[in-house]
């Protein structure tokens, strides 16, 4: 999805899609080839991509699809930080702890999935991200769906081999449980 540094020019020439916009775009893209002839999918994200990726979960349609979702230093209660970006970049409001889109999303989030979670689901935090704060991406979710992974906010994703514990949490979650 589209997403800069720069300011966005908003009104004159482009500027960043904002977090709803992506959302609806992610659904969107879900649906049509080739993903749309998938019955079910699992998600990887990072980052704000997880916070596009749970709005996307709250569309039924979307949701139904979904096998498995794990989510990478996700701001899934917002970002102190991005009060930075605030009049800049709408992408940066979005993520603020107390946007609309935060607080709409972790209602609409707690009301769908309080009971039961359709799909299984990881949040993992890096034990060096000082970028996206441990509160913030596994606070949100249940202690079962939490896990920590060594690195800051890039390395978490970017394994250096397959031993690395960020790819045994993912192969984990995807592999069926053994009886």
């Amino acid at each position: 999805y589209p997403t800069s540094l720069r300011p966005d020019v908003r009104f004159f020439w482009s500027a960043d899609p904002d977090l709803e916009a992506l959302s609806l775009e992610l659904r969107t893209t879900l649906a049509h080839s080739p993903f749309g002839r998938y019955q079910s999918l699992a998600l990887i994200v990072h980052s704000m991509g997880g916070l596009v990726a749970q709005r996307a979960l709250l569309d039924a349609r979307t949701a139904d699809r979904i096998g498995h979702l794990v989510m990478f230093g996700t701001p899934s209660g917002g970002l102190y930080k991005a009060f930075l970006g605030y009049v800049f970049h709408r992408q940066s409001r979005d993520m603020t702890t107390d946007s609309v889109f935060i607080r709409d999303l972790r209602a609409a989030w707690t009301s769908a999935y309080s009971t039961h979670v359709p799909f299984r689901l990881r949040a993992v935090a890096g034990d060096r991200d000082e970028f996206v704060p441990r509160t913030s991406s596994l606070d949100p979710f249940p202690d079962q769906l939490r896990a920590i992974v060594p690195g800051d906010h890039l390395q978490i994703v970017k394994p250096t081999s397959r031993d690395s514990l960020s790819v045994k949490v993912v192969t984990e979650l995807l592999l069926p449980p053994l009886p």
